[in-house]
């Protein structure tokens, strides 16, 4: 990825929700699971107190938010 594209993409993920902002981060910077078999694994479901749906639509949002953002940005 271009220095740009990292630029980018770090200005999209600020503008989401707190909660979306945590779940992405948790979840493609930290490597954590959504949710677990293993009930002593690290989760963000556990570590937010969401169940795992939750979780994952709020994931889902924030996805949707920064491609919408990053495309505005290609187009500058």
């Amino acid at each position: 990825y271009s220095k740009d594209y990292r630029i980018d993409l770090d200005e999209a993920i600020n503008t989401l929700e707190p909660i979306e902002r945590q779940i992405i981060i948790m979840y493609y910077k930290d490597g954590f699971p959504i949710d677990s078999q293993d009930p002593n694994e690290i989760t963000i479901a556990k570590a937010i107190g969401k169940s795992d749906k939750t979780v994952r639509t709020y994931r889902n949002k924030a996805l949707k938010k920064i491609h919408i953002a990053l495309n505005r940005e290609d187009k500058r």
